[in-house]
């Protein structure tokens, strides 16, 4: 499934809840149904990768954040291997957090006519031809060992910037005040010789770089 859990559930939910009394994306203020000292419980997801993310990409998964959204606020998901999910209670918040650093091969190799090596070996893994393409080329490049995007920087930056601009306009169609908070968020993901693990950046608005 798309969604991954990579922090610890209630330093999550306490995170979240610490952001949505002051987000600017998530204004609260008029809500009603706060409990004593207008505290309430919410529930969400803070970790959720769709086909944007290399790791998910290369198990074959093409889900958008826009479809995520639309999960996490009660709508079925049709997986592309025939299976169908969808949750018993919509979330009240969620963050889509793809891994920047791999937005840009991503991008530059889902589309038509990407003949290079990369683009090739992501291509073998995604269709199970190569099942050691993704331990020799991704996970080095998840872990910062390798470059990604050598052979044509510029247009894996574009590639880039394109998804990174979809991921936010996903969250904020999703976006309805006093309802479901699409909180806007990336993975970010180097960590060279294993120094420490990945972090996700979780943004207060919609105000947010130009560049995951």
């Amino acid at each position: 499934m798309i969604l991954s859990t990579g922090i610890n559930p209630a330093r999550g939910l306490l995170l979240a809840l610490l952001a949505l009394a002051s987000a600017g994306h998530a204004d609260t203020h008029g809500c009603r149904g706060e409990g004593p000292q207008g505290k309430r419980v919410l529930w969400g997801d803070l970790h959720v990768h769709t086909g944007f993310s290399m790791d998910a990409f290369v198990f074959g998964e093409r889900i958008t954040p826009a479809d995520a959204f639309a999960f996490a606020r009660g709508a079925p998901l049709d997986t592309d291997y025939g299976r169908r999910y969808q949750l018993e209670r919509p979330l009240d918040f969620a963050a889509v957090t793809d891994h920047a650093e791999t937005l840009g091969i991503i991008g530059s190799c889902s589309g038509a006519g990407r003949e290079d090596g990369y683009c090739q070996a992501l291509a073998a893994a995604s269709d199970g031809s190569s099942p050691a393409a993704f331990r020799e080329y991704f996970l080095p490049a998840l872990a910062g060992a390798s470059p990604i995007c050598d052979a044509d920087p510029q247009r894996c930056q574009v590639a880039a910037l394109d998804l990174w601009q979809r991921a936010i306009e996903a969250a904020d169609m999703a976006n309805v005040p006093c309802r479901f908070t699409a909180f806007i968020g990336s993975e970010w993901s180097p960590s060279p010789g294993g120094l420490h693990q990945h972090r996700n950046l979780i943004y207060r608005s919609d105000r947010v770089p130009a560049r995951p």
